[in-house]
């Protein structure tokens, strides 16, 4: 069930139709086609014609070009995708969704992932992880798989897929020890979830729900809600998870 006003407004995702304001009731299913997180029990913008729905908090924080330190050549644009994978976590960009992307290049990026650049390391406390390039072959601190291209990296020789830092090991660290620190996350790739991996690797699921594009965004916001350095970014991923079903 949806509730509209009449209050549109002429928004650069739709550039055919204004959005309407919209309160998507408790019961409410589908996603927002900026940040693909449920649209329960939240305030948002809509278009019905254009099948666009958009939380209100990312209709007013996303904005239509941003530079990106992953692709530093050309601005991203935020438009409806292709049906490609997000070049950041190389999970699926579900057509009509929206991704910031470089058509020329071909390089897509989820709303979410272009957050996850810099953030604190939940395995070190007052430690931060910054995501860089590499073509150097490397294994994992937490799982010791091998690395794809897009990693984090804490300091040398520490480095983590970007899945292994979504999921934080359960284990306590003892001291001194770096397989005390990361050794905990080993059961992300082999335990009873099955294998996440972001980055190059597979996120398949073994005795567990199906993998959709949406949980996967849950997981990274949940995990920027803990890691975020960003004031900004905190707020707008605790609103957008406040309201629903996620």
């Amino acid at each position: 069930m949806v509730l509209a006003s009449n209050i549109p407004l002429n928004h650069f995702t739709d550039p055919h139709h204004p959005l309407h304001e919209t309160q998507y009731s408790h019961d409410q299913t589908g996603n927002c086609s900026i940040c693909l997180l449920g649209l329960a029990g939240h305030r948002g913008r809509g278009c019905n014609f254009c099948n666009i729905h958009l939380h209100a908090a990312c209709a007013g924080y996303f904005q239509e070009t941003i530079t990106f330190f992953a692709h530093p050549s050309h601005a991203l644009r935020l438009i409806r995708s292709p049906g490609r994978l997000c070049n950041i976590c190389d999970k699926d960009c579900p057509p009509g969704s929206f991704v910031y992307s470089c058509i020329g290049c071909g390089f897509d990026v989820h709303a979410l992932c272009t957050m996850l650049e810099r953030v604190a390391n939940p395995y070190r406390p007052g430690h931060e992880l910054r995501m860089v390039s590499s073509q150097l072959h490397g294994s994992c601190s937490a799982c010791h798989q091998q690395l794809p291209m897009w990693r984090y990296n804490c300091s040398p020789g520490e480095e983590l897929h970007i899945a292994c830092a979504i999921n934080p090991p359960t284990a306590t660290p003892a001291s001194g020890s770096m397989g005390s620190y990361y050794g905990g996350a080993q059961s992300i790739h082999h335990g009873a979830v099955g294998q996440r991996s972001f980055g190059g690797g597979t996120w398949s699921s073994t005795g567990d729900a199906p993998v959709t594009p949406g949980r996967v965004m849950t997981a990274i916001a949940k995990f920027l809600v803990r890691a975020a350095l960003s004031a900004a970014v905190s707020e707008l991923v605790n609103e957008l998870l406040s309201g629903g079903f996620n």
